[in-house]
């Protein structure tokens, strides 16, 4: 296993963002351009360590694309990738493009970078492009047209926390002005590293005379400097250069006061004017600002901005190289710079007619070094951060998230003497921008009022302020203890905060007890998980709610037109919470609810949730929900209505087409449920009159002859003889994943670790062998799997749970067919989608209950 970085990069051109991240130590396993010429000038630059690291192909070509997979897994051999980066051909969507048409398959080259993500899985990815990238169409993989933003998320957005960002270049590192879109995605799974963490440090770009003011004048039509065979009068028509020469420095030739110094034609003997259809063409650029875009076509005046402040000419190759932050070390052929400044004249000019073009357009339509070289610096800091000493990215108090931050959250909440009595945790920086990511965007310009009502260290704080950058926010943090809100003060000190637009409010006080002085956007944040005695449970809870979390989310609610909190798993279908979410479903829109399984503390083992919550829009029925799992790595949307069906007494968030079938084989709500929890094992004896049944003698449809002891009738509640009295009764265990159930026994009584399942009063069917075993059939269980929302915590069988395990009706035809089915061999997050589509079975997108 190699400790240096790696990483694939895709419609990579030249190789200027390539030899970025060679320049920070990033070994290139693959790289994939479709014109040889440039991947010819990515082999002078040994951007690869092996030669068949060079794919040269279309990747619309699926064998091009395979052959690439293979290289890059051939050479991981095993291993991770560390980096991908790809910069899918842009004409479709560029504004400079004018003559676009049908652009559909090229810009759709986008999907196959993000398949070959999905296959590659790499930690890191990196997407450049225009400005436009995000908002064109593209033909996506499931065969509909999206805008490209929506495509990334729907293929990537489950599996990667995801970052996108319109910027001008120059103000993270490049030399010269370059609005681009970047796309920059961290992988799920890896912990407190977020895309925040990727984006380059804010860096002044230099001027034009900074940056090539030291070079010599070239006067002369063809002229080549002796030093340096990059620096060149490129020739031009010289009927144009009175144009030129008579143009000031910021002008164009098109605002010259003599007509026949503009540009112009003549037709019969009379002036006719070219058309001024782009104001920087014949443009000469200012000494003293930032160099401007450079385009494809840098090598004509009649281009984009290409004319030198002074010279009368197009800006020379090492001119452009430094604007776009190329080193003079790079090489545009297999010979060295100073080999070629060697050359005899006429021989400098042959190398440059043959090799010009090609390096202008690469020039043109490259990612500036710098930027790149920037990226792959912090990712490898991130990744490996033991490995990287010299070479580590600057302060950044821009980015809001970095180690420091991270290290003083963590600090901070392991220091709190009061952590565990207010069930204080540190959430991690990847699960909070996560959900931050869900907020809506308020795009009015209005002030926003957003309160975190439990702040503890501030963690959320750094991601909401980066979200609403540059808009007006009056921001109220509110936490029960004065130690937190001390080292709140503390982490925002070390972030660049432009409090002419922000104002934060610091409120001592119980959330609970707090009376806002007006309704707020938004509240977000992290509630403590702990509960209030019972005698105070019902104060101020229209609900009766105990848990602290639920009771922050009942005046969320109603002091919030929007809110985001991370809340444990269990509110999906906690008996206790059976009226605020019905309340919730049937008053609000639940915009996005995400598992987080047990990631989002790393101090505690808990499921959590993100939920985000908003105002439901009167003139829409059809709302949506996303769900995102980290355990079963999927997203998707479906209609509110149908995750939160009020036909069910849980919120079913993986409901889909396979549930729904099994849901409809079954009478469900058949059994009510029975545990007793005052049977210890102290009272357990070798001997007595009532046989003790524990979870593991439940097998499949029998009890199994395992030694479980035996207890006194007094043991026995007198309310479980009233309900069991002439019903046959099951038994299933608790907090088991493998679904299993036998019958009770007479004479015989269940303990804690297993629930009786007692027939509903008017029920007089008796269930057969076979009918008892369907509870350990891949069918109920995978069923059973969606209907507790693949929880692997608090999977008691209890007044909700016990209405999924209902009765299969007469004729009841399996969707599953696994032989001699064995749950304890399966994955507990397997989609059981895929197992129906394996077997060649047609099931509807949707089947009413």
């Amino acid at each position: 296993m190699t400790l240096q970085p790696t990483y694939v990069s895709l419609f990579s051109s030249a190789g200027l963002g390539c030899f970025g991240f060679k320049s920070a130590g990033f070994n290139c396993l693959a790289t994939a351009e479709l014109i040889s010429r440039r991947l010819d000038v990515q082999k002078a630059n040994n951007v690869c360590a092996v030669e068949s690291g060079y794919i040269l192909g279309d990747l619309t070509d699926e064998s091009i694309v395979k052959s690439l997979v293979q290289e890059v897994q051939a050479q991981l051999n095993g291993d991770e990738l560390t980096a991908l980066i790809a910069t899918p051909p842009c004409q479709g969507m560029s504004v400079a493009n004018h003559k676009k048409k049908n652009e559909l398959p090229r810009n759709s080259l986008v999907i196959t970078s993000l398949e070959i993500i999905r296959t590659l899985s790499p930690k890191f990815f990196v997407l450049e492009n225009v400005r436009s990238f995000l908002t064109s169409t593209c033909l996506d993989s499931d065969g509909t047209q999206k805008a490209i933003a929506e495509a990334i998320d729907r293929n990537l957005g489950h599996l990667y926390n995801i970052h996108s960002k319109v910027v001008n270049l120059k103000e993270i590192g490049s030399p010269s002005s370059r609005t681009r879109t970047l796309v920059i995605g961290v992988r799920r799974d890896i912990h407190d590293v977020t895309p925040l963490d990727v984006v380059p440090a804010a860096k002044e770009a230099p001027t034009l005379r900074q940056l090539i003011g030291d070079l010599p004048e070239l006067t002369e039509f063809g002229e080549i400097w002796r030093d340096d065979i990059f620096h060149h009068f490129r020739r031009y028509d010289e009927r144009m250069l009175p144009w030129i020469s008579a143009t000031a420095e910021g002008r164009s030739a098109f605002e010259n006061e003599d007509p026949t110094l503009r540009p112009h034609q003549i037709i019969d003997g009379k002036i006719v004017p070219n058309q001024a259809k782009n104001g920087d063409k014949y443009r000469r650029n200012y000494w003293d600002k930032v160099a401007p875009c450079i385009h494809t076509r840098n090598d004509i005046l009649a281009s984009q901005s290409t004319v030198h402040p002074k010279d009368n000419r197009v800006f020379s190759i090492r001119e452009i190289c430094r604007m776009m932050g190329v080193p003079d070390s790079f090489k545009w052929s297999s010979y060295d710079t100073e080999q070629l400044n060697a050359l005899p004249i006429e021989e400098k000019r042959e190398f440059l007619k043959s090799h010009e073009i090609n390096i202008r357009q690469c020039l043109g339509e490259g990612v500036p070094t710098p930027v790149f070289e920037s990226i792959a610096r912090s990712i490898r800091h991130f990744d490996r951060p033991s490995q990287v000493k010299a070479g580590r990215p600057p302060k950044r108090k821009e980015v809001l998230n970095d180690s420091k931050i991270v290290n003083f959250l963590r600090a901070s909440e392991s220091g709190n003497p009061r952590k565990s009595e207010l069930a204080a945790y540190y959430t991690r920086q990847d699960i909070v921008f996560s959900l931050v990511a869900t907020a809506p965007e308020f795009r009015k310009s209005r002030r926003l009022h957003i309160l975190e009502p439990s702040v503890g260290s501030g963690a959320f704080l750094p991601h909401v302020l980066q979200k609403y950058a540059g808009k007006q926010i009056e921001l109220d943090v509110v936490d029960i203890d004065p130690y937190a809100l001390e080292q709140t003060r503390k982490m925002l000190s070390s972030l660049d905060i432009d409090y002419s637009k922000v104002n934060i409010n610091f409120i001592e006080s119980d959330f609970l007890s707090f009376q806002p002085a007006k309704k707020y956007d938004l509240v977000i944040g992290n509630p403590p998980f702990g509960s209030i005695s019972d005698k105070d449970a019902g104060k101020s809870s229209q609900h009766g709610l105990k848990d602290l979390y639920a009771r922050f989310l009942e005046k969320a609610l109603e002091w919030a037109d929007h809110l985001c909190l991370v809340i444990p798993k269990s509110f999906l279908g906690g008996p206790e919470f059976t009226r605020l979410r019905n309340t919730i479903s049937s008053n609000h829109h639940v915009v996005s609810i995400e598992d987080y399984g047990e990631s989002a503390f790393e101090s505690i083992k808990i499921e959590t949730i993100g939920l985000t919550v908003s105002p439901k829009l009167e003139a829409s029925n059809q709302h949506e929900t996303r769900v995102m799992s980290l355990p079963l790595k999927s997203q998707d949307r479906k209609p509110q209505n149908y995750l939160l069906d009020s036909k069910f007494p849980s919120w079913v968030i993986y409901r889909s087409p396979f549930f729904d079938k099994i849901a409809n084989q079954l009478e469900l709500n058949f059994f009510s449920s029975f545990r007793d929890r005052q049977l210890t094992k102290s009272r357990i004896a070798q001997e007595g009159p009532v046989r003790v049944i524990k979870a593991r003698s439940i097998g499949k449809g029998e009890i199994l002859p395992i030694m479980s002891g035996y207890c006194e009738e007094l043991d026995v509640p007198k309310s479980f003889h009233r309900k069991v009295s002439g019903k046959q009764v099951l038994v299933a265990p608790n907090l088991s994943y493998y679904t299993r159930a036998a019958i009770l026994p007479v004479d015989a009584f269940p303990d804690g670790s297993a629930a009786a399942l007692i027939p509903s009063e008017n029920s007089s069917t008796e269930l057969n062998e076979d009918e008892v075993r369907y509870y350990s059939s891949a069918d109920f269980f995978y069923f059973y799997r969606i209907a507790r929302n693949y929880s692997v915590r608090s999977l008691n069988i209890d007044s909700i749970s016990v209405f999924y395990w209902g009765v299969p009706k007469k004729g009841y035809r399996p969707v599953l067919s696994i032989a001699s089915f064995d749950p304890k061999s399966k994955n507990l997050f397997e989609d059981p989608e895929l197992l129906v589509h394996r077997q060649n079975r047609s099931i509807p997108d949707s089947v009413e209950v």
